[in-house]
């Protein structure tokens, strides 16, 4: 995530950008960009009968497409 973050604030362009993460990128051109773990908080509280709660978040040339066929 810092070198995602370092990369982004120092590319001069959108293509240093894309070279980065496209190296990451699996196969299937899709990446597991960050994964945030709710339920292990939850539970911290609640004990282990708590859900399960996982919030994935994936390649990020993907989202900016998705944003600009909104936009």
């Amino acid at each position: 995530m810092s070198a995602f973050l370092k990369t982004v604030v120092e590319a001069k362009d959108l293509h240093e950008i894309e070279d980065f993460v496209n190296r990451a990128v699996g196969p299937s051109g899709l990446m597991l960009f960050t994964r945030f773990n709710i339920g292990d908080i939850i539970r911290k509280e609640r004990g282990p009968s708590s859900p399960h709660i996982l919030r994935l978040v994936g390649n990020p040339l993907i989202v900016k497409q998705m944003v600009v066929e909104v936009c």
